[in-house]
């Protein structure tokens, strides 16, 4: 997915009388864009007192097929689930979004509205075979591609497998979770709270895990 230069701007700056501001007008361009890939309903429940409600309600706007949802607090202690319509929550994100992290949420979003994941032969197979529950969480910061890649990486697997449900977890909500020896360094994986891995992750090195997870 392509980046964007510019921050989803919670309001207009400057003077309101001297018109729109160029920079939010060319951000809302660039997300109008991007939403087009959604092919269908998307739900994001969203808790009631999160920051975040306001400008996902905005990205909503933009596009009808996206509904926010309010609630006094999302299932896993999460701020944000998001699911395609009628579906449970494929992904869920512990904590405010922040710079990357905004990002990588909507292109998750944008992933569970479209109709077609398409997922590495090997790692399809592997998750083929999960048929238990499987906890992944991937600890982030806000300015890892790394971490945007492993996030999207894994959301298809969750839109793949249902018995798959990931969190996405900042890396000061895992010192609170795990304690502060537990990761290190980020994309640090985390599967049912007892396989760690901590790199770059691959559609084969996934596929790798899920099987010794099982």
């Amino acid at each position: 997915m392509r980046r964007p230069r510019i921050c989803y701007n919670e309001g207009v700056t400057g003077n309101a009388a001297a018109g729109p501001d160029p920079s939010l007008t060319r951000e809302r361009s660039f997300w109008s864009e991007m939403l087009e890939r959604v092919e269908r309903p998307v739900e994001v429940t969203v808790a009631a007192d999160s920051a975040v409600s306001h400008r996902l309600e905005r990205l909503a706007s933009l596009q009808p097929l996206i509904r926010v949802v309010r609630s006094a607090a999302p299932a896993a202690g999460a701020t944000v689930a998001v699911a395609p319509a009628g579906e449970e929550p494929v992904l869920w994100h512990l904590g405010e979004p922040r710079a990357g992290e905004w990002v990588t949420l909507v292109a998750c979003v944008i992933e569970c509205g479209r109709h077609a994941h398409p997922l590495a032969p090997e790692l399809a197979l592997a998750l083929e075979e999960v048929v238990e529950p499987m906890a992944m969480d991937l600890v982030t910061s806000p300015a890892s591609l790394r971490c945007h890649e492993a996030a999207l990486l894994l959301c298809r697997a969750s839109l793949h497998r249902p018995q798959v449900s990931v969190r996405i977890v900042p890396l000061e909500q895992c010192r609170d979770l795990y304690g502060p020896d537990r990761a290190t360094q980020v994309p640090h994986l985390i599967i049912n709270g007892r396989l760690d891995w901590e790199g770059r992750l691959t559609a084969s090195r996934l596929a790798d895990l899920v099987r010794i997870s099982r």
